[in-house]
């Protein structure tokens, strides 16, 4: 029987069951996220590192309350799309932000959009603040609203609005000036 056994594990059984037995214990780790290094972004300009909490989640979409910005272009307010949950893998990386929460993002533009991948959400804790401050230094605390906040209205900016509020002062000019002419003496339309 030991001869067997001998036969069975040196036949290259004993390989395959070690191969097996490896790629079922990596399988966790690949299913985890590594903490990012947030040096590599520091240089690239259409990369921003985000510290605040999430206002709302709409679908893909998360409407997140900065606090700190670093990188290009700071805003209060920011729409973030998520990455796309894959149905058919459940992992511990699938990013499920709840509003209220405190979050370190890395967030990437592409065209107008800001877009988070997976394993780019970090728990918004202090630990976590000052290793990205250790990092890319002392993030800039935006006081500029973002465009979502000053096109809130439906879309409409702030040239829009006075053009519109110039159009109305207009007409109300026009109506004023027929409703005189239509009451001189010696008008017949009355």
């Amino acid at each position: 029987m030991n001869a067997d056994i001998r036969r069975l594990f040196g036949g290259g059984l004993l390989s395959a069951v070690v191969a097996v037995t490896s790629l079922a214990a990596a399988e966790p780790a690949l299913a985890s996220c590594l903490p990012p290094q947030f040096q590599p972004f520091a240089d690239d300009p259409d990369t921003v590192v985000l510290a605040g909490s999430v206002r709302q989640v709409a679908g893909t979409q998360v409407v997140f309350d900065v606090q700190l910005w670093w990188g290009n272009e700071p805003q209060r307010s920011v729409v973030i799309e998520r990455p796309p949950n894959d149905p058919t893998v459940i992992t511990s990386v699938d990013w499920e932000p709840q509003p209220g929460e405190p979050w370190v993002i890395i967030a990437h533009r592409e065209g107008d959009l800001l877009r988070t991948n997976t394993c780019e959400q970090l728990p918004g804790t202090q630990a976590t603040v000052g290793e990205v401050e250790s990092s890319l230094g002392t993030g800039v605390v935006p006081t500029e609203p973002a465009p979502s906040e000053t096109t809130a209205s439906g879309g409409l900016g702030s040239l829009p609005i006075i053009a519109g509020v110039a159009g109305l002062v207009v007409a109300g000019g026009l109506a004023l000036a027929i409703a005189v002419r239509r009451r001189r003496p010696g008008n017949r339309e009355a």
